[in-house]
Order: C-alpha cells, then structure tokens, then sequence
C-alpha cells in the first residue's frame, strides 16, 4: 500500500455507539486521531462466521483505510445508495452514516 495515509496511534482514543439498521442491532466502536478525525472503525454484534459479519467486517476495514487516506466521512455520505425517505438502502450505508452524524455531533 502506498503510504499516503497517517498512521494510527496504538492508544487512540475510542468511543463504543449502539447502532441498528432495519431489524440488526450492532456495535460500532470509533477510534479517533488526537486531532479528533475519526481513524478507525470496528463493528460487532453480527453472528460469528455469517456472511453479514464478513461483509460488515471488509466494509470497516475499507471505510477505515479511507478515512486514514484523508477521506471525509461526509465524501462517503454521498456514495451510498439511499431510499426515498434519505434512509440507507444497506447497513454499510448505515455506518457511514452513523459515522458521520459521530463527526458532526463533536
């Protein structure tokens, strides 16, 4: 990988957000650069093994590696596919929703 992305301090500071999409409940824990940028983010709550915990798991990684690329999470907002009513369509649009309502509340 190219080493345009800032590297995460090991004891960044975290914040654990209760989360649902449709009939899912889930975990998101956000970690955030000193500066206050989100860096990273996990997701947990999914069934072990599941085909949706891999898929979120994958979303995480690519949504982190964004992020840490300088990436804004309101950039993201505008990639997801979204219902009439503005609702994601899918839970990866969820988090990255969820992620950016965390940077605009702080």
């Amino acid at each position: 990988m190219a080493s345009d992305n800032k590297t995460f301090p090991p004891r960044a500071c975290s914040e654990t957000i209760e989360c649902e999409f449709e009939h899912f409940r889930y975990r998101l824990l956000v970690s955030f650069y000193p500066d206050g940028r989100i860096g990273e983010i996990h997701a947990s709550g999914f069934k072990d093994g599941s085909a949706l915990n891999e898929v979120v798991q994958d979303a995480c990684a690519i949504i982190s590696e964004l992020l840490q690329r300088f990436v804004s999470p309101l950039t993201l907002t505008e990639l997801i596919n979204r219902k009439p009513d503005g609702s994601p369509t899918s839970i990866i649009g969820a988090i990255i929703l969820q992620i950016t309502e965390q940077t605009l509340e702080d």
